[in-house]
Formats: structure tokens, sequence, C-alpha cells
């Protein structure tokens, strides 16, 4: 049994299976957790451990964000269920931290009789 089923949250397997990159999958499980918040601020150095970053690895920023932030936003943004975007937080010219902004996606329907099941289930509603 799990004491506090509060800390943990529920992740789709289908939706992380779909995701190539191991930094896309760190992002989204990290993502669902703030889910609900809206909003999520990470130091540079704690989001890199978060990532799998080894140290050493990236050492330029530019290429971090390239090859790692970018990548996994542009992916999540693509193939889950979430909308992230993120803002640079800088000293000088120095990034120190990131902020991610999280937005649940709306839900399509997908076929033509998903929408007639959609339009009956809201009149339904409606009586």
């Amino acid at each position: 049994m799990i004491k506090n089923p509060r800390i943990y949250v529920k992740l789709d397997l289908i939706i992380i299976r779909g995701l190539e990159s191991k930094h896309s999958v760190a992002l989204y499980e990290l993502m669902k957790d703030y889910q609900n918040l809206n909003r999520y601020r990470c130091e540079i150095g704690n989001f890199r451990k978060l990532m799998g970053v080894e140290d050493g690895q990236y050492s330029i920023f530019t290429m971090f964000k390239k090859r790692v932030v970018d990548k996994a936003v542009a992916e999540i943004n693509e193939k889950t269920d979430i909308q992230l975007s993120f803002d640079l937080e800088r000293e000088g010219r120095k990034v120190t931290a990131l902020t991610f902004n999280v937005k649940n996606k709306p839900k399509k329907l997908t076929s033509h009789s998903d929408q007639l099941d959609g339009k009956v289930t809201e009149r339904l509603k409606q009586l």
C-alpha cells in the first residue's frame, strides 16, 4: 500500500514510449509533477542533474540548450498531452535558471464518430 499517494503522479506509458530522447522522458516526468502548478523554476546545475547530463558534457550553455532543452521541449509539445514553454533567467550574460510554463493541451476529437459521440454526450448533459 502506498503511504502518501498524493506525492506520485500518473504517467501515460504509451506517451512515454513515444518519446525518443532520454531527456524528453526525464523532462516530461518532471513537468507532469508540476502540471497543476503551471510553473516550475530550476537552477541550471540542478536541471542538468535532473536531465542526466554529466559534468563536462555540454559545458557551453548554447549547446546544452540546443541539444537538451530545445529538443526535449519540441518533442514533448509535439507528442504529449502537455504544452511547454520556458524562459531563461540571467545574471549579466550568464544563464542561471530555467522557468518552465506547463499547460494541458485540449483534448481533440479525432474522427467524425468521436465528434458525434461528443455532441450526443453534450446533448444528454443538457437534458
